[in-house]
């Protein structure tokens, strides 16, 4: 059935590009995307965007297969190169789908390289926008279907604290948990304010993510997720928790996960695996779409009291660069920025982190201007101690939790 679906699309693309060919109004376009996506993505914006011709596919991967469309052409970045040259092409579309968590394949990593290549004209497509049917499409999604890069203003992950205190407590926490003295645990009301003033800031978000601590301590955890799904309701959304309350959790939360298309992320502690399987049965048996990670045996000893680290190496090889945590109604581009000040609370340090909360609620930046902030390096970066870090083994935090579990220098 799925080989009839892509089959007709391509049918429905040969179709439409034939017709786009003839208009002398329109631009000739390269898009990067998913080689699954082409079709699909390539009669979206012909119907969206009347003024834009798709002539090129570019990749920088080996494609075996083959376009089923005459007027689609492979080509590479060197082969871009050429046609910029040439005058032969007017911009390129980046799908923000498509992009990854690495810093140079993001989209503002693709955009660089596309300027590299002589490409000025660089347009993107929210991943939000690119998943959503036309259909279902309201005006101003249309509207916004297609974005320049310097307006993009999609954020890849949001991550809230559903609740900062956690049930397992390990040393080296990257998030503090297990020595915040006074965590706080979030209401709906405040996640409700958050949202909104978020949807006002950048529009769409690709993905939502509830986490601590451990979020399954929330008892309003299922209205928060409701609540994000009502708000943004095409943004993936993600629970990550260590997953020793799903045993006990309500049947009432189950729904919710089932039913507003949440993923649970169960992160593989040694308690976590004597019971994974009754875990995996229970989400199985209520139809809950989960990943669980391989044995977490080692913590990472991430960070340094100094600032000794090498900023512009250790932003470009963090695995978190553009995952943003929300704390008290400000923004950061990670969540050492929120979560330092209770590590500065419990051992009087004074590294720095609040400077790089930016207010969400401020008319200082655009959505845009905003997300590149979160997205570049800061001075924060190096009281990072990057990858590869010393380790600790895994082991809950004890009587008198030990600097050196958290900070290495």
């Amino acid at each position: 059935m799925k080989y009839i679906y892509n089959k007709i699309k391509w049918i429905l693309l040969k179709y439409y590009s034939k017709i786009m060919k003839t208009h002398t109004t329109n631009k000739t376009y390269a898009i990067c995307c998913s080689f699954n996506k082409l079709p699909y993505l390539c009669l979206k914006i012909m119907l969206l965007r009347k003024d834009i011709f798709i002539k090129y596919y570019l990749t920088d991967e080996n494609i075996n297969e083959t376009v089923e469309n005459d007027e689609i052409k492979i080509i590479s970045f060197e082969e871009l190169k050429k046609l910029s040259e040439n005058n032969s092409i007017n911009g390129v579309i980046l799908s923000a789908a498509y992009a990854d968590h690495t810093v140079n394949n993001s989209i503002w990593g693709r955009a660089k390289k596309l300027y590299r290549y002589g490409i000025k004209d660089v347009l993107c497509i929210p991943a939000t926008l690119e998943w959503t049917p036309i259909y279902k499409m309201a005006k101003i999604d249309k509207k916004n279907f297609i974005t320049d890069i310097e307006q993009f203003s999609e954020p890849l992950v949001v991550k809230f604290l559903a609740y900062e205190g956690c049930n397992l407590n390990c040393s080296g926490c990257t998030h503090f948990a297990s020595i915040n003295q006074n965590p706080k645990m979030m209401t709906v009301d405040e996640l409700n304010k958050d949202l909104l003033q978020l949807k006002k800031k950048f529009g769409y978000i690709k993905c939502i993510q509830f986490l601590g601590g451990e979020p399954l301590m929330n008892p309003q955890l299922s209205l928060m997720i409701k609540k994000v799904r009502k708000i943004f309701p095409y943004a993936q959304i993600n629970v990550l928790t260590n997953g020793l309350l799903l045993m006990n959790t309500s049947k009432k939360l189950l729904n919710v996960l089932k039913n507003k298309k949440t993923l649970v992320f169960i992160t593989q502690y040694k308690p976590v695996t004597k019971i994974l399987p009754d875990i995996t049965t229970k989400l199985d048996k209520n139809r809950i779409k989960y990943v669980v990670t391989s044995k977490i045996e080692n913590f990472r000893i991430q960070y340094n009291q100094n600032g000794t680290g090498d900023a512009v190496k250790n932003f470009e090889n963090c695995p978190d660069w553009a995952c943003h945590t929300i704390v008290n109604g400000k923004i950061g581009g990670c969540y050492y920025a929120g979560l330092v000040k209770y590590a500065n609370i419990f051992w009087n340090l004074n590294i720095p982190g609040e400077q790089y909360m930016y207010d969400l609620y401020s008319d200082e930046y655009t959505g845009a201007q905003l997300l590149k902030k979160l997205t570049s390096v800061t001075p924060l970066c190096s009281f990072c101690n990057g990858i590869p870090s010393p380790t600790i083994p895994w082991r809950c935090v004890a009587k008198d939790p030990v600097i050196a579990d958290w900070f290495y220098n």
